[in-house]
């Protein structure tokens, strides 16, 4: 459906219908919106109740602490042992049975975490008493949805972009599946109002374009893969992640980043995220500005970014299938030079 064919008689529940076909699902169960941060909003006040917290299994990101806040949820973040791997066994132990509100991306959208079908079905089954939102904004990258779950856990909310990452700015819309009553209330709060028009440019989306869509997910894996060997050849301790972004851990974030910034190559530091000490995130781009970022690594001191030990902590290992799913998500971490002490934790 191209936006200049869209007819006016179309509907925001004509494409929630379409989007219901295109996850198997009924359209009572599916609400479209415009912007992550609105939806989010909306679901938390219609679900949550009076002095609930909203429990996230690993890091979240600004747009859910936003989301939290504008609905007056305090975010409890839980973190495993390692914050690269899915864990969901100190999660279960702050759920005491009661409601609970508990936000969970698959792959997590901070460090690449991801879980399994059958991680996210304990967690229903844990929660059964509240409300799950499982965060599938990297579906394309991963391969591993929890629709099939629906069916029989009507506390899930699932939620998925209308694009794969990386998408524009501005373009967060995506659709909503869950029970078909917390679906009717979203769409009595008027989330999906304007969400037709503000979603105009993703439903413009031909097959001919979807299929490209398909290549570039394709294309971000390929240079993932290929950048991570790139770097790792240099001494770079990275990991590859189901997602469009690659960590790095350095020695010294800032020295790194503003070195790297000199050479027009951005990267986000995660010092401010617990335990992402000395990481950096670097999101995939062109093979062009990729080259820009081994080019300046080979230039840098290595005292910027050479630690003296190694991150071992456990990273999650991917599903072996899936749309462009990467096959491996190790940790990749450097090996130290031998004689230097490591950290296990």
């Amino acid at each position: 459906m191209h936006c200049s064919q869209l007819s006016p008689n179309v509907t925001n529940e004509i494409v929630a219908r379409a989007m219901a076909m295109r996850a198997y699902v009924r359209p009572e169960n599916t609400v479209i919106y415009s912007d992550l941060t609105d939806l989010m909003t909306e679901l938390l006040t219609a679900a949550g109740k009076p002095d609930a917290n909203l429990v996230t299994c690993g890091h979240y990101t600004p747009d859910i602490a936003v989301a939290a806040g504008r609905a007056d949820l305090t975010p409890v973040e839980i973190l495993g042992k390692s914050p690269f791997r899915g864990d969901l066994a100190p999660v279960f132990g702050q759920l005491n049975g009661g409601f609970q509100m508990v936000y969970l991306a698959n792959p997590n959208r901070v460090t690449g975490a991801c879980y399994s079908l059958s991680d996210i079905e304990s967690l229903a089954r844990k929660a059964a008493a509240g409300v799950v939102i499982v965060d599938e904004y990297y579906f394309n990258y991963l391969g591993v949805s929890a629709f099939p779950l629906l069916e029989n856990h009507d506390n899930l909310v699932i939620l998925r972009p209308l694009t794969a990452p990386p998408v524009e700015p501005g373009l967060t819309g995506g659709f909503a599946l869950g029970g078909a009553g917390l679906i009717a209330k979203l769409r009595r709060s008027g989330v999906s109002t304007n969400a037709l028009a503000d979603l105009d440019p993703i439903l413009a989306v031909d097959a001919d374009e979807e299929e490209d869509l398909y290549r570039r997910t394709v294309q971000v894996c390929g240079e993932a893969r290929r950048l991570t060997t790139a770097l790792r050849c240099l001494g770079v301790a990275c990991r590859h992640t189901p997602t469009d972004f690659v960590l790095m851990q350095v020695v010294s974030p800032k020295d790194a980043g503003n070195f790297l910034a000199g050479r027009q190559v951005t990267v986000e530091n995660l010092d401010g995220y617990l335990l992402m000490g000395k990481n950096i995130r670097y999101f995939v781009r062109s093979h062009e500005e990729n080259e820009r970022l081994v080019d300046a690594f080979r230039e840098m001191p290595e005292h910027y970014f050479r630690p003296q030990t190694t991150d071992f902590r456990a990273c999650s290992q991917g599903p072996s299938t899936g749309r462009g799913a990467p096959e491996n998500h190790s940790a990749g971490g450097v090996p130290a030079p031998e004689g230097l002490i490591t950290e296990d934790s």
